[in-house]
């Protein structure tokens, strides 16, 4: 009665080690492949990681092109600015010049025009009648003379003042053609200015468009850097859960062992059977 006692609480045991054995024989599979997918994800997790560093080394570079190109922009405004400037102070010289030009050949016109209504005077008989009409009214040959010189003094001042005249107006002309010659140049400086700044610009406009998608690569890749993140501590999580089911399984093994031990009056069957579960246990485990 005793013996089928122990025999029966043996084949118990046996039966309840045997299903330990079995969830750590399934148990040590999926703990291979647990590991084998917490390896991979980690290693995407740095590749990914990697991709990020490279992606955020190239938004720096850009971003200080972009800085370099912002204080260029600067620089070409405060240029173009000041060639505005000097445009509109040229401008204002040259409406002062043709003020002063028009007003020199006005004078000069009238000069001219006084000039050759007093030689037309003088002469509207001609110049030996001119010279007759002296002699005749000249009361003596001092008198004469002194006419003479008077008629020859005006017509002498007036070919000198128009002469005076016409070299303020060349003068006026030239610096008024010079105003209009640095004006032009200016002016096509302001261009070329302009036209670098569209240039700038448009470079700047370009490398912005690189960062906002070099960041929407970022974002992304956080993405996916937190979503293989929570699948490798899912994963870490499952692996700690077949550790504790293995300690588990084997204490209850260990627990089998000594009661098998604890049986002396087992039959041979079942001490066979024990014996070759415990090298199975033993293979599994170590």
């Amino acid at each position: 009665m005793l013996v089928k006692k122990r025999v029966k609480v043996f084949l118990i045991v046996s039966l309840l080690a045997i299903f330990c054995f079995n969830i750590m024989a399934m148990a040590a599979d999926d703990l291979g492949n647990l590991k084998d997918q917490y390896g991979d994800t980690n290693d995407k997790i740095d590749d990914l990681k990697g991709q990020k560093g490279d992606i955020v080394s190239e938004i720096q570079k850009y971003q200080k092109d972009i800085d370099v190109l912002k204080n260029s922009i600067s620089k070409v405004n405060n240029d173009i600015d000041d060639i505005q400037h000097k445009i509109s102070t040229a401008q204002n010289n040259i409406d002062v010049a043709t003020k002063k030009l028009n007003a020199a050949i006005e004078d000069y016109n009238k000069q001219d025009a006084l000039m050759k209504e007093r030689i037309n005077a003088l002469y509207k008989n001609g110049t030996t009648i001119g010279y007759i009409q002296i002699i005749l009214s000249s009361t003596s040959l001092s008198d004469f003379l002194t006419r003479a010189d008077i008629m020859e003094r005006v017509i002498n001042n007036d070919v000198q003042m128009l002469k005076v005249m016409k070299q303020k107006r060349v003068s006026i002309n030239n610096q008024k053609v010079k105003l209009e010659s640095d004006k032009k140049g200016l002016v096509a400086l302001n261009s070329s200015l302009v036209s670098k700044k569209n240039g700038l610009e448009k470079q700047n406009a370009q490398l912005n468009v690189l960062v906002k998608d070099r960041n929407q690569k970022v974002a992304k890749l956080d993405s996916t850097i937190k979503a293989e993140q929570v699948a490798a501590e899912k994963i870490k999580d499952k692996i700690s859960s077949i550790m504790a089911a293995r300690a588990a399984a084997e204490a209850a093994a260990k627990k089998a062992a000594s009661a098998k031990n604890d049986s002396s009056g087992n039959t041979t069957v079942a001490s066979r059977a024990g014996s070759s579960f415990n090298g199975r246990v033993y293979a599994i485990l170590h």
